[in-house]
């Protein structure tokens, strides 16, 4: 199945579901995410494939992405030296942190397959997302009318 919008080419529902798995990201067994798994096949297909692997370079010579790294490091030490700091070795916003990077890392895996295996643009990944939010707002509309 397919969905078919005006501005572009069709979108396939596979690549909404994973879009919808990654934005999403619900609990499946434990600490494992569907952004996880998910992901966790297209960061081997960067490891053995050699123009994924080239994919993985570009993107993360962005510069964006470049700044991102840096302030969510920036952002772990400064709560790591507060922490040491005030001797209190609370170290759960570090954990949250550390995971946010690795689900941010997980997205740029699924923004190489669609930018690069799929040959999307970023105006269709855009699209793409706007219809996993769309979806989720239909899950929950059917939600909130059953009693």
């Amino acid at each position: 199945m397919e969905i078919n919008n005006n501005i572009s080419s069709t979108i396939p529902l596979v690549d909404i579901v994973l879009v919808f798995c990654y934005v999403f990201s619900f609990y499946v067994i434990g600490p494992l995410t569907s952004s996880v798994i998910i992901a966790l096949p297209l960061m081997f297909c960067c490891l053995y494939k050699k123009k994924w692997g080239y994919c993985l370079l570009l993107e993360l010579k962005n510069s964006f992405i470049v700044r991102i790294f840096i302030s969510q490091w920036l952002l772990i030490g400064i709560a790591v030296f507060y922490s040491c700091l005030h001797l209190t070795m609370e170290l759960e916003y570090i954990k949250v942190l550390i995971a946010q990077m690795f689900h941010f890392i997980c997205g740029i895996f699924i923004i190489i397959y669609l930018k690069y295996q799929k040959q999307y643009t970023t105006l269709k990944i855009e699209q793409t997302i706007i219809w996993a939010f769309l979806v989720q707002s239909i899950i929950q509309l059917i939600a909130m009318s059953i009693p």
